[in-house]
C-alpha cells in the first residue's frame, strides 16, 4: 500500500511540476527518471502484494486444516449420541461453511489491520515533514473517522444478523439433506413442489436476515467515500494558504500530498472489507465452538480393549432409552 501511495503521489508531483513549468514559460523538466522510478515501484508493489497474499493464505489454509481436524476429532467421542441431539445438515454446515468463514479472518485480517496503522502514520508524518504539519492536521480527522469510527458502525447489529444467517443456512443445508436422502418418498408421495416451496421460504429467510448487514455496509461505504473525497479538498484548502504555495514553488509537493491522502482510500477499503468479514467470522466461530465444546453425554469406560478377532458381541448391563421417553428400549 505504501508503494501505491508513493506511485500516486509521484505521478501527481510530476504532473503538477510539468504543468507549472508550462504555465510559467520555464523549461519543462525531464519526466523519464520519474517514469523509471514509477516502473520500479510498480514491480515492487506487485511482488509485495503477491508475498502478502501468499503468506496470508498459507496461514489461513493451515488454520483451516487445524480447525477441521479439531471439529472432527471432537465429534468422535460424541458419536453416535450427537445424531440424536444435532441435525446432520447442521453439523455439515458447521464443519464446512462455518469453518470456511473463519478462514477469511486469518487470510484477510492481519495485513489490513497492520496497514491501517502503518500507512496513515507514515503518510501523515511525511506530509508534516515535507509540506506542513497544519496540512497533516487537516487530513487527520478524516483518517480517524474512516479507520476508527466508521468500521464500528453497526458492528453489533451485523454480528446478530450473521448469527441469524448462519442458522438459516444450516436449516437450508438440513432441508436439502433430508430431501436428497428421502428422494424416493418425496417423489412417491408427490411432495416435490412442497419441498421446493419450503426451500424458497428458507431462502427468503436468509435474504431477510442478511439485510441489516448489507444496509450497514452501504452506510459505511457512503461515509468512507464522502470522507475520502473531502480529505484531499481539505488538504488543498489548508495548503493553499502556505507562503510556498502562493509563490508557486510548493504547488507540486502540495499536489503530491493531496494525492497521497486520496490514495489512503485503498487502506480504508481494506479496513471496510475487514469489518464486513469480521461479523460473519465471529458468528461462525461461535457455532464451531459450540460443537467442539459440547458436553460428552456418553463417556468411555476406564478399561481399554485390545484388538482381536471375535465372533460374538456380548452385552452386559446395557440400558438405553430414546430421547424424551421414560420406557427403556434396551435393558440387560
Amino acid at each position: 500500500l505504501l508503494c501505491g501511495v508513493v506511485l500516486f503521489s509521484l505521478g501527481a508531483y510530476a504532473v503538477a511540476r510539468v504543468g507549472l513549468a508550462m504555465a510559467s514559460g520555464a523549461p519543462v523538466p525531464v519526466v523519464w527518471p520519474v517514469l523509471a522510478v514509477m516502473a520500479g515501484l510498480s514491480l515492487l508493489k506487485a511482488a509485495l502484494r503477491y508475498a502478502e497474499q501468499f503468506l496470508g493464505h498459507l496461514v489461513a489454509f493451515k488454520a483451516l486444516e487445524l480447525l477441521r481436524g479439531q471439529i472432527f476429532r471432537s465429534l468422535i467421542p460424541r458419536s453416535p449420541r450427537v445424531s440424536a441431539t444435532s441435525r446432520s445438515g447442521d453439523l455439515l454446515s458447521r464443519a464446512t461453511k462455518d469453518v470456511d468463514r473463519i478462514e477469511v479472518f486469518f487470510a484477510h485480517t492481519f495485513a489490513p489491520a497492520v496497514c491501517a496503522v502503518v500507512v496513515p502514520l507514515t503518510v501523515l508524518t511525511v506530509i508534516g515533514l515535507k509540506v506542513s504539519w497544519l496540512v497533516a492536521l487537516a487530513a487527520l480527522p478524516f483518517v480517524v473517522l474512516q479507520l476508527l469510527i466508521v468500521p464500528r458502525l453497526g458492528f453489533a447489529a451485523s454480528v446478530d444478523a450473521s448469527r441469524s444467517v448462519s442458522a438459516a443456512r444450516a436449516n437450508l443445508t438440513q432441508h436439502v439433506t433430508d430431501t436428497v436422502q428421502g428422494m424416493s418418498e418425496v417423489v412417491g408421495y408427490g411432495r416435490g413442489q412442497e419441498r421446493l416451496d419450503e426451500m424458497a421460504r428458507i431462502d427468503a429467510e436468509i435474504a431477510g436476515a442478511a439485510r441489516p448487514t448489507g444496509q450497514w455496509a452501504s452506510v459505511r461505504r457512503g461515509l468512507n467515500q464522502l470522507a475520502s473525497l473531502s480529505a484531499p479538498i481539505a488538504v488543498v484548502a489548508v495548503g493553499a494558504m502556505l507562503p510556498a504555495t502562493g509563490s508557486g514553488t510548493g504547488v507540486p509537493i502540495l499536489a503530491a500530498a493531496a494525492a497521497a491522502v486520496l490514495r489512503l482510500a485503498e487502506t480504508v477499503r481494506g479496513v471496510e472489507e475487514l469489518s464486513g468479514a469480521l461479523n460473519a467470522s465471529f458468528a461462525s466461530a461461535e457455532r464451531v465452538w459450540e460443537v467442539v465444546n459440547a458436553p460428552v453425554e456418553v463417556h468411555d469406560g476406564d478399561e481399554e480393549l485390545t484388538a482381536g478377532i471375535s465372533h460374538e458381541v456380548l452385552w452386559q448391563d446395557v440400558t438405553y432409552s430414546y430421547p424424551n421417553t421414560a420406557v427403556q428400549a434396551v435393558h440387560g
